[in-house]
């Protein structure tokens, strides 16, 4: 799924479970498309489900309600937040991806990055695709931006070259 497609379908939704978590919207963003690609349906073989594929029996504990996308959503936001505040990763992202990924006892086990290939893939790819969506989101609003939406004719105008004097000033060579 493009970043535009996974903006509109969950955007709204990202944003405002991340202000309930106090979590990083492009970091949860990115979690979700490295997660299910966007797909509410997604299944993995080991029984996790939804966007964050966040496992049953961890929605059940947190009370979320796998059926639907905004629970999903919820329940990956606030398994994440509990992945930043445990003990072993105090606040650190790639740790707390990690954890995410493979669980805490792993990132304690090993006092930081796990050593499998899975998870340190899963990290570089998580902390990928945030700059990318990052760099949607910047993009979205140049688009949105007044300068953008105004009349074409003012834009026309605001375009047309300075005088002679300003272009010598401009250059250095004015006074």
């Amino acid at each position: 799924m493009e970043w535009k497609e996974l903006h509109e379908k969950y955007g709204r939704d990202i944003f405002d479970v991340c202000l309930s978590f106090n979590l990083d919207p492009v970091l949860l963003g990115a979690l979700i498309k490295q997660e299910s690609n966007g797909n509410p349906n997604a299944k993995s073989q080991c029984g996790a489900f939804g966007l964050t594929q966040v496992m049953p029996d961890t929605a059940t504990c947190y009370d979320y309600d796998l059926s639907t996308p905004r629970d999903q959503i919820f329940a990956g936001a606030h398994y994440l937040s509990m992945c930043f505040k445990h003990k072993a990763v105090q606040g650190n992202i790639e740790l707390a991806l990690a954890a995410y990924n493979a669980g805490w006892g792993n990132v304690s086990k090993y006092h930081g990055m796990p050593p499998f290939k899975e998870t340190r893939h899963y990290v570089r790819k998580v902390l990928q695709y945030a700059d990318e969506y990052r760099q949607f989101l910047k993009m979205l609003e140049v688009v949105k931006s007044p300068r953008c939406s105004e009349n074409p004719s003012k834009r026309r105008m605001s375009r047309q070259h300075p005088s002679r004097k300003t272009m010598k000033h401009v250059n250095g060579f004015g006074g």
